[in-house]
């Protein structure tokens, strides 16, 4: 059998806009590209025919390797999302229709004749075919601009045109917030990441880790101490701290995570956090509604983080594209009553589980006493009732909110404990970069 790499690729202007989408075919020393335009497509619908046209080039039988930095279609395979939504008839498990079902068919249709392998690759990296697909897809876009009517002579739709005037009034809506900063993700799946973080103010728990978490009289963020085994960010849910949080409308903040991002086009993540951001389900949606449509992130590869303790269902994030950094908070832990909520952490999960563009981990903040591994043992059993093994999915985080406790002998035998029950590690990297600092 005769084999051959296909790398593919889509872009999209506005989503949903104009689009193009890419093919690179190379079957030994041969290569060939291949690109198209669509006038008023999905970002997703450019990712799915870029790999059907490249399929379809293919006379006899391959053994086909795909490259795709898309997740909506490598996770249909990889994830057997495909072949769920087949074996329920084309339907979400809310009894919803599929999208693009029209061209997930046609993908089954050209596999059938070969076998396929879908690989994921990390877009606008050193992946030199995924990089040219890009490219291409991109320059399809621009030559056929003038063919699209939501670019063509600076004119827009009408539906453009409503779409836009909703937005404008939603970015009139204002939040509370605790702060706005440019660092790296130092915990869990994407960590090393470029990041925006947006903190909310507000939270339904209050952590207080055996009593060391304690309100501070400050008159700015920067004076705020970080407590040794306390929640790192309690001025953004503390009482007696709500003075420092700033009163922000989307376009305000959408202004500040522009002027805060680099413009290399290079991927970034923007992290909602808190407090508990999933008390601002709304405002999450808003702001990257609002931020899609801003130059600066047309056709950029964003990654969108909620970090949550995981105690609230998905209201208005249900079916939204994020990643979901979940840290429940157990009771021998962090001495919270109500850190494990079953209900929502299965919600999430679940939605991880069957809807495409949704991820999630479950991060525990662990110390090395027998009574907190017995209890995180049990949450773990009792969720993996539902779930299957989760442990791939799940980190252990060493207790340590400073410097000094994120490098003491404690954290050696915990990540060894972590590593010997079958849990990923997630140390906090920024604290050993920038200890504790705020903004950072």
């Amino acid at each position: 059998m005769r084999s051959i790499s296909i790398y593919s690729d889509g872009a999209c202007k506005g989503n949903p806009g104009p689009g193009g989408w890419a093919a690179l075919l190379i079957e030994g020393e041969e290569k060939r590209e291949i690109s198209g335009f669509v006038e008023d497509t999905t970002n997703n619908r450019m990712e799915l025919m870029g790999v059907i046209q490249g399929l379809s080039l293919l006379e006899g039988e391959y053994e086909v390797n795909v490259y795709s930095d898309s997740s909506y279609v490598v996770n249909a395979f990889t994830k057997h999302w495909l072949r769920n939504w087949v074996k329920n008839g084309w339907k979400t498990t809310t009894g919803g229709d599929i999208k693009n079902r029209d061209l997930w068919e046609q993908l089954l249709q050209l596999i059938i004749a070969h076998k396929v392998k879908f690989n994921k690759v990390k877009g606008h990296s050193n992946v030199a075919g995924n990089n040219r697909c890009d490219y291409l897809a991109t320059q399809e876009i621009k030559k056929n601009r003038n063919k699209s009517a939501n670019v063509c002579s600076g004119y827009a739709s009408p539906q453009e045109m409503k779409e836009l005037a909703r937005i404008q009034e939603m970015e009139k809506n204002k939040y509370k917030i605790s702060e706005i900063f440019f660092s790296f993700q130092g915990e869990g799946e994407y960590t090393g990441y470029p990041a925006i973080f947006i903190r909310f103010f507000g939270c339904n728990l209050q952590c207080n880790f055996g009593g060391v978490t304690e309100a501070q009289k400050i008159d700015k963020l920067e004076d705020f101490v970080v407590p040794d085994k306390g929640c790192d960010s309690g001025y953004a849910w503390m009482k007696e701290m709500e003075h420092l949080a700033k009163e922000m409308s989307v376009k305000e903040i959408v202004d500040e995570i522009v002027r805060l991002t680099p413009n290399d086009r290079s991927e970034i993540a923007i992290v909602y956090t808190g407090g508990e951001p999933m008390l601002k389900q709304k405002a999450i949606v808003e702001i990257d509604t609002a931020l899609s449509v801003r130059s600066e992130f047309i056709d950029r590869s964003v990654i969108r983080i909620v970090e949550t303790n995981g105690t609230i269902v998905l209201k208005s994030l249900e079916n939204k594209p994020f990643h979901y950094s979940i840290s429940p908070k157990l009771k021998s832990v962090t001495n919270e009553a109500k850190g494990i909520n079953y209900c929502a952490l299965r919600d999430i999960i679940g939605h991880a589980s069957v809807i495409p563009g949704v991820s999630c981990i479950l991060k525990f903040v662990m110390d090395d006493r027998d009574e907190s591994w017995e209890e995180l043992e049990s949450v773990v059993s009792e969720l993996e009732e539902t779930f299957g093994n989760l442990r791939n999915f799940i980190y252990i985080m060493p207790i340590g909110a400073d410097y000094a406790h994120q490098t003491n002998d404690e954290v050696e035998r915990i990540v060894l404990r972590g590593l010997n029950n079958g849990y990923k590690i997630s140390l906090r990297t920024h604290i050993y970069v920038f200890k504790n600092k705020i903004g950072s």
